[in-house]
């Protein structure tokens, strides 16, 4: 089987999960190969070459270490959508609330920052802002979900 983008993966883990040896081909190492124009005569081309024992199966983790790595890629996700949210709210809070919260963090004084953080807040603007931190709350409650360990994954959905 070639890997192109991740189309590959639910067929991959089937036949996988039904005892089947799925040889994972990485698409770089056999496109420039010819002798091939459809997917039908390059699914045979594929077969003969590994049958002929050319073709190098690629690395696939067990199943155990896949789903630690979609559950941190998704952790990931939720960090950065979380990220934006906070981006969104810190520019619109109190200029000098938001200055005094810095004070470990920035080398600038407390008037310089407050000054920089200075903006005009319309009824459109505070509708926004309430909606991004119910954003992002919504969001480190998914994260500690994700973290404690007490996942939906062993429950049927």
């Amino acid at each position: 089987m070639e890997s192109t983008s991740v189309y590959w993966i639910p067929i991959y883990q089937i036949l996988e999960a039904r005892g089947l040896e799925v040889c994972l081909v990485n698409a770089q190492h056999v496109k420039n190969v010819p002798g091939r124009k459809t997917d039908v005569s390059d699914c045979q081309w594929l077969q003969y070459l590994h049958s002929v024992g050319l073709l190098r199966a690629s690395f696939r983790p067990p199943g155990a270490i896949c789903a630690v790595r979609a559950l941190w890629r998704h952790r990931g996700s939720l960090v950065q959508m979380a990220a934006e949210h906070i981006m969104h709210i810190q520019k619109s809070p109190d200029p000098l609330t938001l200055a005094r919260l810095c004070h470990s963090r920035v080398k600038s004084s407390e008037s310089t920052v407050a000054k920089s953080l200075e903006g005009d807040y319309r009824p459109e603007h505070v509708f926004a802002l309430r909606q991004s931190l119910a954003a992002y709350r919504y969001y480190q409650q998914l994260l500690l979900e994700t973290g404690s360990g007490d996942s939906s994954l062993d429950k049927s959905a």
